[in-house]
């Protein structure tokens, strides 16, 4: 078991321990926070771990001067216990929506969108109703980062999700999006050079046009050549 520094103040009954061998031993990190009555401890680190306020979620600071939370005081000292192979991800397991956000890089209101189209599962919710996720969500979140900036729409994101989902192997559909997305982009690209050929017919053409002879009032001579496409 561990205090709130990390350090080691008590282990389970084992025949080989030699409890010397312990004194000074702290757990990899610890981060503690404190707001309002509220306290964190966040085995992931303080270089990981956002403030609390973030983690409980912004919405619920009204509360703060309704509830007197400013006065409350903490009575009881918490004691939890932590595997010895206890190794922190980078992350705390649990996060709310605010903590979720910070750390995606995203908005929460981008998070609960994706939830509203299937793109994040629905996540577990405290008594309270706040939203609570586990690090897949981050993981998932991810994911849709990468595949919206190779060119994907969110629905045939969630079409690869839904093959995964299934327990199927997804990746001869994504390969054939892709194909479909590099073939568009091909068109693209012929569609720009043929724009960038007629801008550069129009510029060579207005360099020996008289501005002195432009004297229609509904059109400008530079353009009144050009190759209309669509």
């Amino acid at each position: 078991m561990y205090d709130t520094t990390g350090l080691i103040v008590g282990v389970p009954d084992r025949d080989n321990l030699v409890p010397a061998d312990l004194d000074g031993l702290r757990a990899p990190s610890v981060a503690a926070d404190e707001w309002g009555g509220w306290v964190l401890i966040d085995m992931a680190g303080a270089d990981f771990s956002p403030a609390l306020i973030d983690s409980i979620g912004k919405e619920i600071t009204a509360d703060q001067g309704r509830l007197a939370m400013e006065d409350m005081i903490l009575h009881d000292v918490v004691g939890w216990d932590v595997p010895a192979n206890y190794s922190p991800i980078g992350t705390v397991d649990v996060m709310q929506i605010g903590q979720l956000a910070q750390t995606s890089g995203l908005t929460a209101k981008t998070i609960r969108y994706y939830e509203s189209v299937g793109l994040l599962n629905a996540p577990a919710r405290t008594p309270g109703g706040y939203r609570i996720y586990g690090h897949e969500a981050l993981e998932r979140l991810d994911f849709i980062r990468q595949a919206k900036a190779s060119g994907l729409t969110l629905a045939e994101i969630a079409s690869i999700l839904e093959i995964k989902e299934k327990g199927g192997q997804s990746c001869d559909h994504a390969k054939a999006l892709l194909a479909e997305h590099l073939l568009a982009l091909d068109v693209k690209i012929d569609e720009l050079c043929a724009a960038r050929a007629e801008l550069q017919r129009l510029s060579a053409r207005a360099g020996r046009l008289d501005p002195a002879q432009c004297t229609d009032a509904n059109r400008c001579q530079v353009i009144a050549s050009a190759r209309v496409t669509s």
